[in-house]
């Protein structure tokens, strides 16, 4: 059974399996008012989708780090030959977000594996909160975490490089 991860900030630690933030907010995979929650195949590439999201290193809070264990015929891989071409571009594009959408309206997975467009090779996995399948996921305890100063020098020369 796979393991995927999930950052989040120390004050959505209590919600962070909710969908709520994508779906007040939306997301590349899902449209405002969809609630899906976005995990990473990696720890490093949650960490960097994380700081994509914030924009800022001095804006980086103490975050929470989640290890979830997924059920592996829960998994439904995307079709990679269904994605428009522009699907990793830095803008939401409606057309990727009626993949997702569509993914939770079918119901047909708890699971979607989708590619990662910050940190190629990788997978990104989204969530249904409202399938239910969902308490088929082990959700370990949270671990606090936090970018120490020399991790922040790194990121911040990575972000101006």
């Amino acid at each position: 059974m796979p393991t995927a991860w999930r950052i989040t900030t120390t004050s959505d630690a209590t919600r962070a399996f909710s969908g709520d933030g994508a779906r007040l907010y939306g997301g590349r995979w899902n449209s405002k008012g969809v609630r899906v929650v976005y995990l990473a195949d990696y720890v490093s590439a949650a960490a960097l989708e994380q700081l994509v999201q914030v924009g800022s290193i001095r804006a980086l809070p103490v975050y929470h780090l989640f290890a979830v264990t997924l059920p592996a015929d829960a998994v439904q891989p995307v079709d990679l030959q269904t994605l428009p071409p522009s699907w990793h571009a830095p803008n939401r594009d409606p057309m990727v977000q009626a993949v997702g959408d569509g993914w939770v309206a079918s119901g047909e997975s708890l699971i979607l594996r989708i590619p990662s467009a910050i940190v190629p090779h990788h997978a990104n996995y989204l969530l249904n909160p409202g399938h239910p399948d969902f308490s088929m996921l082990i959700i370990a305890p949270p671990e606090s975490i936090a970018l120490d100063p020399l991790r922040r020098r790194i990121v911040k020369a990575a972000a101006h490089s």
